[in-house]
């Protein structure tokens, strides 16, 4: 019997890889195909494959011309053809050129096994494919339309919130603004059953308010596609002792019960608010005064340490702060309440929720005066239209399709 060996990754199964495998059949008369394991697939490249080496094997060996496979972790195959013992190893040609292959070659000289490079089919490949889905994704899909649809000026008075503003930010907001005379990132707002909501940017309208500006430049997302934009649940950390919150939350009213476990799935949908000491230690808060509603027992809870200790979100990358006492985590709220809270005029402090959306505008640059002067709107929008075609004419306008981790340096020297 003529045994032969091939190997490769073989994340996201292609016609190049079938191409190959049935080529390889071809010379023996069973084959066996080594699959390189997820650790050493990233350590070898830095990232792991999209699908699990376990994956990928399943769906090798459901191939007629694929004998049985195995997963291997040492590139280096010597070790392999010990335990297998082939008598042909098959690759494609571009594995010669790839890295240094004399040592292998010399092993395969010695043991008597015939080396064969098939050639690559082009043109294809697992990267390829990935790039494919990013292009073709309407997500991810370089679209200038969006641009003209997406980015607005509306009037202020018809934007409503259902988040506090912070004052500290607000006004550093404000003072960056009238320094440089320029409104940068829109506000984000959700429109939902013919209303518009500031989802992102309640301390930038704040500022703008404070301005006597009448119009804010906007993003409009469609609040009912979960695509667009979803909601999620947040939370605090704090620079705070653990005794002194506890205390301050038995004279307010406030309970706790020590939960088993890290904080489950099924506790969030108990307690609107689960707290989380040193990283170890999780309590349920329970509200022994009933206070009305959900936006009155999560305020008066945040305000036990609103202004009296340094808090991060996790929604700002806040579990780099991990290494805090204190974190507190609250229950998801679903766009239904936000849109009542919103037509109801009722507040929520900031930082309860964290709404994230698929596409973001980043450091679009208005001039101030667009939003403070007194014209029509219909002149403003046409405005904003030659704003954006001057920056698109320009390639002032940059588009990401991936996770952007933006430095924002504005206002620095």
């Amino acid at each position: 019997m003529t045994l032969v060996y091939t190997t490769g990754v073989f994340d996201i199964l292609h016609p190049g890889h079938i191409s190959t495998l049935k080529r390889a059949r071809e010379y023996g008369d069973k084959l066996i195909v080594g699959v390189q394991d997820d650790e050493s697939v990233e350590k070898q490249k830095g990232r792991r494959p999209t699908l699990t080496c376990k994956e990928r094997m399943m769906m090798l060996e459901e191939l007629p011309f694929v004998d049985s496979c195995i997963s291997y972790f040492n590139i280096d195959q010597r070790e392999m053809m010990e335990k297998i013992r082939p008598n042909v190893f098959v690759q494609t040609e571009e594995w010669t050129v790839q890295t240094d292959r004399s040592v292998i070659i010399d092993y395969l000289n010695q043991k008597k096994i015939k080396l064969i490079l098939l050639p690559i089919q082009k043109n294809i490949s697992s990267t390829q494919i990935k790039q494919r889905i990013i292009e073709n994704s309407k997500v991810f899909r370089n679209d200038i339309e969006f641009l003209y649809s997406a980015l607005q000026i509306v009037p202020i008075e018809e934007l409503l919130v259902y988040e506090n503003y912070d004052p500290q930010r607000a006004r550093r907001l404000y003072d960056k603004i009238s320094n440089e005379k320029l409104f940068l990132n829109p506000i984000t707002v959700a429109v939902s059953e013919g209303v518009k909501i500031v989802i992102d940017g309640a301390n930038r309208l704040e500022a703008l308010k404070e301005m006597g500006a009448r119009y804010a430049l906007v993003r409009l997302v469609d609040y009912n596609d979960e695509e667009q934009v979803s909601l999620n649940s947040n939370a605090h950390f704090l620079n705070y002792h653990p005794d002194l919150l506890f205390s301050q939350a038995k004279e307010s009213g406030f309970g706790l019960v020590k939960l088993s476990g890290a904080g489950s799935a099924s506790d969030s949908n108990n307690f609107p608010i689960i707290i989380c000491v040193n990283n170890e230690d999780y309590y349920g808060v329970i509200d022994h005064l009933n206070r009305k509603g959900p936006v009155k027992y999560l305020n008066d809870f945040v305000d036990l340490y609103l202004g009296k200790c340094e808090i991060y979100r996790l929604s700002e990358l806040s579990q780099d702060k991990r290494w805090f006492p204190i974190k507190v985590i609250f229950k998801k709220l679903i766009k239904r309440e936000i849109v009542d809270l919103a037509k109801q005029g009722e507040l929520l402090n900031s930082g309860i929720t964290w709404h994230k959306t698929t596409r973001e505008i980043v450091r679009f640059c208005l001039p101030l005066e667009y939003l403070l002067v007194e014209e029509v709107l219909e002149d403003k929008k046409k405005k904003l239209l030659r704003e954006i075609e001057s920056k698109l004419t320009n390639k002032d306008i940059r588009y990401y399709p991936s996770n952007i981790y933006f430095c924002d340096e504005w206002g620095k020297k």
